[in-house]
């Protein structure tokens, strides 16, 4: 899975960089390809998909024909492991803000689990997902629009949920760029907005 909201631009991006080959997506370096990452994998989920993987998690995985040549890596990844020694840049190290959606999908959406069939909200750009892994039950929403929207959820009482939201400059993380939460220990007793795990 992969997109680019305007190819040309993404071929004139890949151009300016001289270390990307022009097979890349050069919109892993933006926050919107988190939410459009995240909304292609909640698609999927939804239609029936066993499974899904990431494909190129390091841009230094992958060159152009996979020639090895450093000024022509494949621009897909959500780091590159290799940023200061192929490319004098220590800071093309670090996660991208993609990686935040994709890895908290995979963690809370682990193999095995079982997505539960739920309800359209009827709003366009706005879709959920849910899923139970032994007892655990996961919320996934995710908002392709520009417009604030907020909804109700029906979860199950009794449980203890955590709450992760990924918006533009404002998502929590560790010191290693991992996600946190926002909240825990959240008691359902009436409609919660965001991403919540329990």
């Amino acid at each position: 899975m992969g997109f680019s909201r305007n190819g040309q631009a993404n071929q004139l991006k890949a151009k300016e960089d001289p270390f990307a080959c022009e097979d890349s997506q050069m919109d892993v370096f933006n926050f919107s390809y988190g939410v459009d990452m995240a909304d292609a994998l909640i698609q999927s989920m939804n239609t029936g998909y066993a499974g899904a993987a990431a494909w190129a998690l390091d841009d230094a995985m992958h060159t152009c024909g996979d020639l090895g040549h450093k000024n022509e890596l494949k621009r897909w990844g959500m780091w590159n492991s290799l940023g200061t020694e192929l490319c004098n840049n220590p800071e093309d190290e670090n996660m991208r803000p993609w990686f935040y959606s994709w890895s908290l999908l995979c963690r809370y959406f682990p193999t095995g689990s079982k997505v539960v069939k739920t309800s359209q909200t009827g709003i366009d750009g706005l879709r959920l997902t849910a899923g139970v892994y032994n007892s655990d039950v996961t919320v996934a929403i995710v908002n392709n629009s520009n417009i604030d929207n907020a909804i109700a959820i029906n979860l199950p009482a009794g449980k203890k949920y955590k709450k992760f939201i990924y918006f533009d400059g404002d998502r929590k993380e560790d010191a290693d760029g991992f996600p946190l939460p926002v909240e825990q220990n959240i008691k359902v007793e009436k409609a919660r907005k965001g991403w919540m795990s329990g």
